[in-house]
């Protein structure tokens, strides 16, 4: 072993000391003279022109020049957030192709919904009532599946940052806009899920956030290229991508959402060109031919972002200062799942106080003290409590309970108790019909709810629904209702040909029902009911009123992923009713009718659907009890949908049916009138035994088939098809709007 004495260091000669000293100087100068710059990115709006920020971040990786901070606004501020979360260029863009469609939407998981919430899918238009005053929504969409899917893929590194953007894996800063002043809103810490949709939520489209007593919109209207905010976050070298939007010409601007994206390019132009004085490197990619909407092109714009940046990979280079850089991988934080000490639940913002019990929220999560924290469990959690319809956005936070523990922390944002719904339809056989109603929802702290609905049009429908449920017993429920409906059926075949009736009825009853996992309903009750049946175009012609009470039974499953166009899930409709005089009816007979749909998908594009159903009578059915066929109806009050005939061209006591139908989905656009096209092709066959129209036309046993095209928009589905039946002639069937 070496030791040294201090006589011996005494000794070492000096002219080693200072050789020592020089080369000491000499790495210092060189140290000095290349030190590794802190490199920032500023990444602007543009919605899915967006996505060459992804191309960029790609190219980088791969010459692994390491970004030290990301200041983003709108779609920058997606990518970069995550990207700042810890997630690699290829991931992000995995994520964005396969799950960005979610976000434009309001709709709850169906399966997840009580069946009284599909209601709600009927109506175009739904006005709050706060107090007697009306009050329009924010914005087109509540922003739930963006904020939803946000946190699922940041709880991870929010956890290990503690909610500090200062601390995730790259420092990171949202920009958003306030409302109230219109300046920027940078957000440095908090959740980043909500700082993420604040920066995107463009006016009109998404509802602002509501924060510390302000109302934060889309970034791009103050700061749409933040190379400022990244130079104060300590970036000696920024470089900013600049994917703007530009100006629209004179045809290009033909909606409401060209408008309001005109409107914001204008508004971020001064902002942008001021703002490119901070950075070092402005990099613009050629984005001729794509817009803000378009987000089915994604991975082309993708691969323009890469060339762009493989363009200018020397000078990012000598800008970076890093001319022969190793290459380094984004790294997801490492993080033990930590437990949940607690749960609480509370209102989003001050300005909107809880009223709904937080042990009956407890009912609809499965998240309990002493279980891990887990992503998709939360999601799911949010899931449930959104499903409710209570709310207009859910989120969480985890907050710091203890020494390893945490308070998981429900975010409410609550929908206004009272709220009036209205939509229209036009269709060729029951032509124009509106719709308007009145909920009343968590009655008396309760589930229970009120909904006065009227019906207008050739099928008059006027309905009092009042349903109880105690929150101890929230699987039963009793149902009073009243009903005031008129509807017109035709008679085919008859001495007249064709005649035509009014089936005018008032009824009330009172039922017990019970619900079993959100998704089914049994129901049973006495229902009083006069109907009085007259001839068409007679005036003053009143008839006989015919008593038609008795016993009712109705089941009613609905599993569907989605109200229209449904690709998954199935949907059943039974109904029986029991008329004597002893019950109080003047007639006696029975009838059980019901329809089962099951809908399969084998791929992203094709659905198959099979359908059944059918109707059994038995005494003395009269002829406005039987089961009515034909036409294309989508309303809940046509006849049974048997593409091929009229509506009402058959009309019997009993009958089965079978149907098969193909949709293959033609294309997907977002934040577009027409989101979705289809194509489709259905053919039925029929059964059908006992007395009635129709039948001696045809033949007991019929079949039709029909083709079409269908769009899904924001007034709702708009069909068009062509059937033909036995006789060879070809029927054309329009339907445009919800089914209601």
């Amino acid at each position: 072993m070496l030791t040294l004495s201090k006589h011996r260091i005494s000794r070492i000669p000096w002219a080693l000391v200072f050789v020592c000293l020089a080369s000491s100087v000499t790495l210092h100068g060189q140290e000095t003279e290349h030190p590794r710059r802190r490199i920032g990115l500023a990444l602007s709006g543009g919605g899915a022109r967006g996505a060459a920020h992804i191309g960029l971040l790609k190219v980088l990786e791969k010459e692994g020049i390491q970004i030290d901070c990301i200041a983003g606004t709108s779609f920058g501020a997606i990518v970069g957030g995550l990207y700042a979360s810890g997630y690699s260029a290829d991931k992000i863009e995995t994520l964005l192709l396969n799950h960005w469609q979610e976000v434009f939407s309001n709709q709850a998981v169906r399966a997840r919904a009580p069946l009284t919430q599909s209601q709600k899918l009927r109506q175009l238009l739904r006005i709050d009532l706060i107090g007697f005053e009306p009050s329009l929504p924010l914005g087109a969409l509540t922003g739930q599946k963006a904020i939803e899917l946000l946190s699922r893929l940041t709880l991870e590194a929010m956890l290990a940052a503690n909610y500090d953007f200062d601390h995730l894996p790259t420092k990171f800063r949202a920009v958003a806009t306030n409302l109230l002043t219109g300046e920027p809103y940078i957000f440095k810490n908090g959740r980043i899920s909500e700082a993420i949709y604040a920066s995107m939520a463009q006016p009109v489209i998404f509802s602002p956030v509501d924060r510390d007593g302000l109302l934060l919109v889309d970034g791009g209207l103050s700061a749409n290229l933040p190379a400022k905010i990244a130079k104060e976050m300590g970036a000696d070298v920024v470089i900013a991508v600049d994917v703007t939007s530009p100006a629209a010409t004179y045809r290009q601007v033909r909606s409401v959402l060209n408008v309001i994206d005109q409107s914001i390019s204008m508004r971020t132009k001064s902002t942008v060109k001021s703002n490119y004085e901070y950075a070092q490197l402005v990099i613009q990619p050629n984005l001729d031919g794509y817009n803000y909407n378009s987000f089915e092109r994604m991975s082309e714009i993708v691969k323009i972002g890469i060339s762009t940046a493989n363009g200018r990979i020397e000078e990012i280079r000598e800008k970076a200062g890093q001319t022969n850089p190793e290459k380094r991988e984004q790294p997801l934080p490492a993080v033990e799942s930590p437990t949940i000490d607690s749960i609480a639940f509370r209102p989003a913002s001050s300005s909107r106080s809880g009223r709904i019990p937080g042990s009956f929220l407890l009912r609809h999560i499965k998240s309990k003290p002493g279980d891990r924290i887990i992503a998709e469990s939360l999601r799911a959690d949010v899931e449930r409590l959104y499903a409710t319809g209570m709310f207009d956005r859910v989120d969480y936070q985890c907050l710091p309970d203890g020494e390893e523990g945490y308070r998981l922390v429900f975010l409410l944002t609550e929908s206004s108790p009272n709220n009036i719904g209205m939509s229209l339809r036009y269709d060729s056989e029951y032509h124009l019909q509106a719709l308007a109603e009145f909920a009343s929802l968590n009655l008396l702290g309760t589930p229970s709810y009120s909904v006065l609905s009227a019906r207008f049009g050739e099928t008059g429908h006027k309905t009092a629904t009042l349903r109880l449920i105690h929150p101890k017993l929230p699987m039963l429920f009793i149902e009073p209702q009243a009903q005031i409906f008129t509807r017109e059926r035709f008679e085919f075949g008859s001495q007249q040909g064709t005649a035509a009736f009014l089936d005018r009825r008032r009824g009330a009853q009172v039922t017990l029902g019970t619900t079993v996992l959100k998704r089914f309903e049994a129901s049973a009750g006495y229902r009083f009911e006069t109907g009085r049946f007259v001839p068409k175009g007679i005036r003053n012609h009143n008839g006989p009123v015919t008593n038609l009470s008795g016993l009712r039974f109705s089941l009613h499953r609905d599993t569907l992923d989605q109200q229209e166009f449904p690709r998954s899930g199935m949907s059943m409709e039974i109904r029986g009713d029991l008329k004597t005089p002893k019950l109080g009816a003047d007639l006696s007979y029975s009838l059980v009718q019901g329809e089962i749909k099951r809908h399969f998908s084998f791929s992203d594009k094709t659905t198959f659907t099979v359908r059944f159903a059918a109707v059994k009578s038995g005494g003395a059915l009269p002829v406005f009890e039987r089961a009515y066929l034909g036409g294309y109806g989508f309303s809940d009050t046509a006849s049974f949908r048997f593409v091929g005939y009229e509506r009402d061209e058959f009309a019997v006591p009993n009958m089965a049916l079978v149907g098969v139908a193909y949709h293959r989905k033609l294309f997907l656009r977002s934040l577009s009138f027409i989101g979705r096209g289809y194509m489709s092709a259905e053919y039925n066959l029929a059964r059908m035994d006992g007395a009635g129209s129709g039948i001696s036309a045809y033949g007991r046993t019929v079949h039709g088939g029909a083709i079409g095209l269908a769009l899904d928009t924001m007034a709702g589905p708009m069909r068009l098809a062509v059937g033909i039946g036995e006789t060879g002639k070809l029927r054309f069937y329009v339907s445009l709007g919800p089914s209601f």
